[in-house]
């Protein structure tokens, strides 16, 4: 525990008394509870109340680090030079109290999700609407739950700045389209950095460098869905959804297609696509799209798959696209005859596996536009560095050159 007498404005009659013990005897359970004369666990539980209501005033007096409103400081580790007596690093894990848990998501919904639609007011009512343009908002790899240091990678990333920073490259992706009759929201895979509690591959059981819990991760994850849809029927009267199944997220992955189909049950004008399988294909008059993350099956044999399992809507269309995540970087791997594969970019760095392999990518969203008749048309890339300069950020990225 962390107490301080400035915490005394909080404390009750009995946590003010069991304080000035707990001061006075060095900070001493033990040595509290004896001089007192009451048991430990309940000086303990006493004093722990009290920490947890000056954390929810912002005063959490340990080393002046405020706490959000309505948090406590669950535990640190704080590591020490000893030459010098002064603090190197310090890890800080504030805890939400249990009490203010609802309250705390219906705040968080507020923050990232538009108002619902009005089904009267569709996207025609903005002007004029293209009936032949498809825009498709391709995610890369969002790896929401990755954890990267800078002291590591050269950038930070975590849980927060995953939302914020994909909420807003989605955001201008979306309000620079021009007003369609549908759109495509496109997850290619692994937006979640992993799919169990113990955070872990949950193949291979590697392990990875993760941020917050997996309850932590499965919330921020869904609030960014709920308002990327909702957002997306500003600017077009259908929206289909495809959650690609990727390597580091595929039981996510599934539960979150089932998911979004219940939020939007009563929607008519939002599809989420069924996606046990891996490969799912997506006609548009004159153009098919194939998705698939990659991780199952090279581009070579991805062709084969198209010619095969999509063989009647080959035969009927001209433009033909296979969309790729996964390798985290853009590329053409291939094009043949009329047959178009591509991978995007993701907007999350590297975590310090990938980083020290020297694995290196444009981070950035992409919107492709897809004519009907024409297969594409045109596309918006949302660099990270847009995205920053728009969150009034200095750039994320932390140079490692040394200079004489």
């Amino acid at each position: 525990m962390n107490l301080s007498e400035a915490m005394l404005q909080y404390a009750t009659e009995t946590q003010a008394v069991y304080l000035k013990a707990y001061l006075e005897n060095g900070g001493s359970l033990r040595a509290t509870a004896r001089a007192l004369g009451k048991n430990k666990e309940s000086v303990r539980e006493s004093l722990q109340r009290l920490e947890a209501k000056a954390g929810q005033q912002g005063q959490f007096e340990g080393h002046g680090f405020p706490l959000p409103k309505n948090f406590h400081m669950r535990n640190m580790t704080v590591h020490v030079d000893v030459e010098n007596g002064k603090i190197k690093q310090a890890w800080y894990k504030p805890q939400l109290v249990n009490e203010h848990w609802e309250d705390y998501i219906e705040a968080r919904m507020k923050d990232f999700v538009i108002p619902q639609v009005d089904p009267e007011r569709p996207a025609e009512s903005q002007g004029f609407y293209c009936p032949h343009l498809i825009p498709w908002i391709n995610i890369g790899d969002a790896h929401f739950g990755l954890l990267a240091d800078k002291g590591y990678t050269g950038e930070d990333f975590n849980l927060d700045l995953a939302l914020e920073q994909l909420t807003t490259g989605v955001r201008v992706a979306i309000e620079e389209s021009r007003p369609v009759q549908r759109m495509v929201l496109n997850d290619l895979g692994d937006f979640t950095h992993y799919e169990n509690d113990a955070g872990v591959t949950n193949r291979s059981g590697n392990m990875l460098d993760t941020d917050g819990t997996y309850p932590d991760m499965v919330e921020m994850a869904t609030l960014f869905w709920i308002w990327a849809i909702r957002k997306a029927l500003t600017k077009a009267w259908y929206v289909d959804v495809i959650i690609n199944q990727g390597n580091h997220s595929r039981i996510n992955d599934w539960w979150m297609r089932h998911f979004l189909s219940t939020v939007f049950e009563k929607e008519p004008r939002v599809r989420v696509l069924d996606n046990r399988r891996v490969f799912i294909g997506y006609r548009m008059g004159n153009t098919l799209v194939m998705t698939h993350h990659r991780d199952k099956c090279p581009p070579d044999r991805q062709i084969d798959v198209m010619l095969k399992d999509y063989r009647k809507e080959f035969g009927e269309t001209q433009f033909h696209y296979i969309y790729n995540g996964h390798v985290h970087h853009k590329s053409v791997s291939k094009e043949r005859g009329s047959i178009i594969i591509e991978s995007f970019n993701n907007m999350a760095p590297n975590d310090r596996h990938h980083h020290d392999e020297g694995y290196r990518s444009r981070q950035c969203v992409t919107r492709v536009d897809l004519d009907k008749r024409f297969g594409e048309v045109g596309r918006r890339v949302v660099p990270i560095q847009e995205v920053e300069t728009l969150l009034g950020l200095e750039s994320a990225w932390v140079s490692n050159v040394v200079e004489a």
